[in-house]
């Protein structure tokens, strides 16, 4: 067989939105880029533009199902949970522990998240008006840890980025 002869690995300009990286730039020291290409720019502002849409409160008591059940579950079997939760009206049906357990077998802690699911419910429509009386995130976030059994503040975060927040660090201890 023939060797094949490597390849010099060559210097990359990686492009930031605000343009290309050169030069001295310890003006910049502290600040956060994001090294993306312009299709995904695209997609992360369409997703940003969908945040920030007003929600009914179905979706948004259905988002808030996605966020309980996240932690630590695959985005896909997560999605599917959520999506059979649709399909069987949890929003508007009295469901028992049993059926969301059923529903939500194939999210991780299935039996502790459906107890979570049918706590959340009971108190979703009190819940729901108190958060969107308090103006201050960080207070609205405080208030759903403290009151929605299983959120923790990185799905509580999340939650509240999907509603339209912009003031909220999403930290993930694998960065």
């Amino acid at each position: 067989k023939p060797k094949r002869k490597k390849k010099k690995s060559q210097p990359v300009k990686k492009r930031l939105w605000e343009g290309w990286i050169e030069g001295n730039h310890s003006h910049l020291e502290g600040q956060i880029f994001i090294v993306i290409s312009k299709k995904d720019k695209r997609a992360v502002t369409s997703l940003l533009k969908n945040f920030r849409k007003r929600k009914t409160d179905e979706e948004i008591f259905y988002n808030l199902c996605f966020c309980l059940m996240a932690p630590p579950t695959t985005y896909a079997s997560n999605r599917t949970s959520v999506q059979e939760l649709i399909d069987a009206d949890f929003f508007h049906t009295d469901l028992t522990t049993e059926q969301v357990e059923t529903i939500v077998t194939r999210t991780r802690f299935f039996r502790n998240k459906a107890n979570y699911l049918a706590e959340m419910k009971l108190q979703f429509p009190t819940l729901l008006l108190d958060v969107r009386a308090e103006r201050n995130v960080s207070k609205q976030r405080d208030m759903l840890v403290h009151r929605v059994k299983g959120m923790g503040m990185k799905a509580a975060s999340h939650f509240l980025r999907n509603m339209g927040e912009e003031n909220l660090a999403i930290i993930d201890s694998h960065i």
